[in-house]
């Protein structure tokens, strides 16, 4: 194994489960160096020979054989994949002992067929997430054919997986022009799904594959992103990491491929270990609807708002608001909406949310004091004293407030012991849990 090489495939003893992806951790060095810039990466895929055919020396970057391994040119990060040639019948075996920590293995659950196959999907489900340009050469990787059926694989294999990506593609060649390979890819995508017609087969293309033709024999990482650079749709979709982030997140989507290869990676919940879900969001959100008034009341926002505040936490990776809404809410607020019987919930919060979170979070204000901007400005509480923010905790997220509207709020289960209620005309002062993220914020210096 060489020092780049971050992923190899082993066997083990006959008759035991198998096979595995060794993840050696010395590779991870380079993105720790990088750490909080945003580096473009190409996922090269390699070829047939240690020559390279098609890249004239150009490409300095040594035959990596049948691992994928890092490399850092620049200011951009190189993926070199050659795991595909990996022989089923000679894979090396994991030697027996105690594994030392500079490495792990991950057991593949449900793996395909051949070890081309399993290389194939490690590319499309974990390393497109990473990649702003798949880099390939039709001589070094074999002809056209085998480009062309490569690509194919990876968009039936995308289309199975969120977030949608299109990818870009560069095909180092001196044979072929941009319309040939479109033309190609066309009658081999037709070939593979004969049953849709021309017009959806061309959709399906142009929805997952951007396209690109340069001279193989000028083909070179810092050539290519100076051509081409980082697309916007990838910026537009939150997919350009920092080094420490992708380290983080390729761990992740490394094991979890391993472990549940049928199942979407969630990058969204990845990108942020510390700041988990609530699992129970949806009875926290029932306690603070059974606590507002008993009039009519356009509660969504408000719910919005605390899941803006809850989701663009700062120091997060931000996704789309589409996404991150997706990714984090929709399960739990669609079990609860169904268990309720409040029809049209999840639609209304993840309208709410989306314009909240589109037009304004901004670096300059933090979500939880537009929160608490958004809580003054609520009807059923406008009159309401409002108590600034002084003290986070890590528990859940209350909203203290002095009704002034004639209502009392519904005291019931799951309220805290601590809400005092006062009799006799006075204000009624009630804790009301109104959404359980990781923060508990205490409104307690009055406005």
């Amino acid at each position: 194994m060489q020092p780049n090489d971050l992923l190899h495939i082993r066997s083990s003893a006959a008759g035991l489960p198998g096979p595995y992806l060794q993840e050696n951790m010395a590779p991870y060095e380079i993105l720790d160096k990088i750490g909080e810039a945003k580096p473009r990466t190409i996922l090269l895929i390699q070829g047939h020979t240690e020559r390279g055919d098609g890249f004239k020396g150009a490409m300095r970057f040594p035959y990596r054989k049948f691992a994928i391994a890092l490399q850092r040119q620049g200011s951009n990060l190189v993926v070199m994949c050659n795991m595909h040639q990996q022989p089923g019948n000679a894979i090396p075996r994991i030697i027996a002992g105690p594994v030392p920590g500079n490495y792990c293995y991950h057991l593949v659950q449900q793996p395909p067929a051949t070890m081309t196959d399993l290389a194939y999907r490690v590319y499309c489900d974990v390393f497109a997430l990473f990649s702003d340009i798949v880099l390939i050469s039709v001589a070094d990787f074999g002809g056209l054919e085998r480009v062309l059926s490569f690509v194919c694989s990876w968009v039936l294999r995308r289309q199975l997986q969120k977030p949608k990506l299109r990818t870009h593609f560069v095909v180092a060649t001196d044979k072929y022009c941009l319309k040939d390979i479109q033309f190609e890819l066309l009658a081999t995508m037709m070939a593979d799904q004969w049953t849709q017609s021309v017009a959806s087969v061309k959709r399906t293309i142009s929805d997952y594959t951007e396209l690109s033709v340069i001279n193989g024999s000028s083909a070179s990482p810092g050539l290519v992103v100076k051509l081409f650079g980082l697309r916007n749709h990838r910026q537009a979709e939150g997919l350009h990491f920092t080094g420490s982030d992708t380290k983080i997140l390729l761990r992740a989507a490394i094991a979890h491929y391993t472990a549940k290869p049928m199942e979407t990676f969630n990058l969204v919940a990845a990108s942020r270990p510390s700041w988990p879900v609530p699992e129970e969001l949806g009875h926290h959100i029932g306690e603070f609807l059974a606590a507002c008034p008993p009039e009519p009341v356009d509660h969504y926002p408000i719910i919005a708002s605390a899941l803006v505040m809850n989701a663009f936490h700062p120091g997060l990776h931000s996704f789309p608001p589409n996404l991150t809404f997706e990714s984090l809410y929709v399960k739990n607020l669609a079990a609860f909406e169904q268990q309720a019987g409040c029809k049209g919930l999840t639609d209304r919060v993840r309208s709410a949310f989306v314009d909240i979170a589109k037009y304004t979070i901004g670096p300059a204000v933090e979500p939880r004091v537009q929160h608490l901007a958004r809580l003054q400005g609520w009807r059923p509480i406008s009159s309401v004293k409002l108590r600034a923010t002084c003290s986070i905790s890590t528990k859940s997220y209350y909203v203290c407030a002095e009704p002034a509207y004639g209502w009392t709020p519904q005291i019931g289960a799951g309220l805290p012991s601590t809400t005092a209620v006062q009799h006799g005309g006075e204000a009624t002062t009630a804790w009301s849990k109104f959404f359980a993220g990781r923060l508990r914020v205490r409104l307690s210096r009055e406005l």
